[in-house]
């Protein structure tokens, strides 16, 4: 996973005084039991020998470092409430509809919304779960954006730039640049940098992995090297 820490510093301890040390558990374990479910299903669908780790330290920072970003993005008036929410949705079993309703119902979100905000965040998580669980198995050498059928010009795009399988560890786009659109719009990545979609909410977009015994090359070339060929023509 891409380190979620600003600075590298460890702020949990703060956090969890901000936002109360019950509430972070409670989003600590959705995020957990969300990567445990696709390591799992990733490991499946590749008939890997063993057992996804979730023990492993870079799944273990993923977890807490997501679930403090999570909080922090969330307005003060909705966070508290959104995370019992989740948490208690979590321990329950219930769906991402069933999350979603919750969460509309308690913070006056129109349906939509709430339902966009559940979707988004656990597909972030999914995704780039599947992505230590491909580096996990060792069986997987590169990772390929697979441009949803009426995907959005931004997704288009990552797709015209990177057109090649890349290293799993390697961002389709880093944190903080401005994907211009095939269309002439622009969108501020400032969330983090996109390690899998979903690139934005209500994106389709997924990632299909390249197998280590399969001809397809992985491309080494960074974000900018690419942008600038591309440019170019």
């Amino acid at each position: 996973f891409n380190d979620l820490s600003e600075n590298g510093l460890d702020v949990s301890a703060a956090l969890s005084d901000e936002i109360g040390l019950e509430q972070l558990e409670a989003l600590q374990k959705f995020v957990g039991s969300t990567v445990q479910l696709s390591g799992e299903e990733a490991f499946d669908t590749l008939g890997a020998s063993i057992e996804f780790d979730m023990t492993s330290p870079a799944i273990e920072r993923y977890v807490e470092q997501y679930s403090m970003r999570l909080s922090r993005v969330l307005t003060d008036t909705t966070r508290r409430e959104m995370e019992r929410i989740i948490g208690r949705g979590v321990e329950e079993g219930l769906t991402t509809e069933n999350i979603a309703t919750g969460i509309r119902e308690a913070t006056h979100y129109s349906k939509p919304r709430s339902r966009m905000i559940a979707r988004t965040e656990t597909r972030m998580i999914y995704e780039e779960a599947r992505v230590e669980a491909w580096e996990q198995s060792e069986l997987v050498k590169g990772k390929k954006w697979n441009l949803a059928s009426g995907g959005c010009q931004f997704c288009k795009q990552i797709t015209n730039i990177r057109p090649d399988a890349i290293p799993l560890k390697q961002a389709f786009v880093p944190k903080g640049y401005v994907l211009q659109g095939t269309e002439g719009g622009s969108m501020k990545l400032d969330y983090k940098a996109t390690m899998a979609p979903p690139l934005h909410p209500n994106c389709r977009c997924s990632m299909v992995s390249v197998l280590r015994d399969e001809p397809e090359e992985v491309s080494e070339r960074t974000w900018n090297d690419v942008e600038q060929e591309w440019k170019l023509g």
